[in-house]
């Protein structure tokens, strides 16, 4: 069985309405809802630090450094480091 632990939070009645409502259309427990969203935040916010956005211009210069260049130690490491631990 897996070790869960309790945890507290206050919502507005707004909020407890909102979160309720959408519980009940996606068909899931208050609880179950609330896990869930906040599960799904937390793996975007950590995609949002993993995920270089660059415009086409930036990603070919970016593209053309990497390419002509070997790679380094802290290159090596990062690359190690992702391969042990992919957030997916």
């Amino acid at each position: 069985m897996q070790n869960i632990k309790p945890t507290s939070v206050r919502f507005s009645e707004k909020d407890q309405a909102l979160i309720s409502r959408a519980a009940a259309v996606t068909g899931l427990k208050k609880s179950e809802f609330i896990v869930h969203s906040a599960r799904e935040a937390a793996t975007n916010a950590i995609l949002d630090e993993r995920i270089l956005i660059a415009s086409e211009e930036q990603f070919e210069a970016i593209e053309a450094y990497l390419n002509n260049h070997q790679p380094n130690e802290l290159l090596e490491r990062a690359l190690d480091k992702s391969r042990r631990n992919p957030l997916w």
